[in-house]
């Protein structure tokens, strides 16, 4: 417990609760919440020295062991939980693939979203992997070669919408565009976290990205370990 502008706080760590105990002024929750939690990763982030440790970091969080990360300040999205969906994210984690954002497939009355994984490997598995992803029938995808300056996609268009809401008469709206080839090279790399560690800085401006969108129906993580 402690005070901060005459608030006390219970603060869990293990899963990122925040119990206001009493609050005399209106304060914004969210900025304090992620004042704490990045204090809380900047902790892991501090033992890390090689890819495999940065790699231990993602799955602690996907184990609930750490409730926030440099690219995600927060829990996992509820989604992302999704049994099969989580177990295939995991694994490729544990096979050395560092994944930082997704999105499974679903189609319901609502929305319609197409499976996607963003993730980070080291340049020896980059590629390799580029040569089996890049000619793939079944998905799209964008990769970044951070060592060597080189950026590529097979996308067909210059934008792509990974999730389509449904109006009333079932017809398929854009209300944003997810994956943007003018935009495609602004990265973590850059934020605030990531350049206060050296390493971590060092480790990920030597390896490669890569942005996977399933075309139809299938789960972008278990299409990346049919090649791991």
């Amino acid at each position: 417990m402690f005070i901060l502008n005459n608030i006390n706080f219970l603060f869990n760590y293990k899963i990122g609760i925040l119990n206001v105990k009493r609050c005399k002024k209106k304060i914004k929750i969210k900025i304090i919440y992620n004042y704490i939690v990045m204090v809380d990763c900047i902790e892991y982030y501090k033992l890390v020295n090689t890819w495999n440790n940065l790699i231990e970091t993602n799955i602690s969080f996907m184990n609930s062991d750490m409730i926030d990360t440099f690219y995600h300040c927060a829990p996992l999205d509820d989604e992302t939980l999704e049994q099969d969906f989580f177990k295939a994210c995991l694994a490729l984690n544990k096979k050395g693939i560092l994944t930082i954002n997704s999105q499974p497939y679903e189609d319901t009355y609502k929305c319609h979203k197409n499976s996607y994984i963003e993730f980070y490997t080291e340049l020896d598995i980059g590629y390799k992997l580029y040569n089996y992803l890049s000619n793939d029938p079944r998905i799209f995808i964008s990769y970044i070669n951070y060592a060597n300056n080189i950026t590529q996609d097979n996308f067909e268009e210059d934008k792509f919408n990974l999730t389509h809401y449904i109006d009333t008469e079932n017809n398929r709206y854009i209300n944003y565009s997810n994956w943007n080839r003018n935009n495609q090279t602004s990265t973590i790399i850059n934020n605030n976290i990531v350049k206060s560690f050296p390493i971590i800085y060092n480790i990920l401006s030597n390896s490669c990205k890569f942005f996977v969108v399933c075309k139809n129906d299938e789960c972008a993580p278990q299409i990346i370990l049919e090649y791991i």
